[in-house]
């Protein structure tokens, strides 16, 4: 959110990084960012998938998916590790 540093701390670096979204409370804003970031990961995705993909996160803990990221990454089979990430599912705020 854009803001006069009253309430939080004005941080020059990180205020900047950030697109500002006009929800009128915090968890509003983070809200906007959320839809927003998705809406832009799945665009993105969408068109150059050969470089860009989209991992659940909750299948993060399952061996075939983590498979599915090795090898995106380009890891040959033979070095794949696999581990329990202990990764839950995230909740959308």
């Amino acid at each position: 959110m854009e803001h006069d540093g009253t309430e939080w701390a004005v941080d020059p670096v990180w205020d900047k990084c950030y697109p500002k979204f006009p929800g009128p409370t915090k968890e509003e804003a983070i809200g906007q960012y959320w839809d927003y970031y998705y809406e832009e990961a799945e665009e993105i995705s969408a068109e150059i998938g050969d470089i860009f993909r989209i991992f659940p996160t909750d299948k993060l803990n399952l061996q075939e998916h983590q498979t599915d990221i090795l090898n995106f990454c380009g890891i040959v089979e033979a070095e794949h590790i696999y581990t329990d990430a202990h990764i839950h599912k995230s909740a959308k705020p």
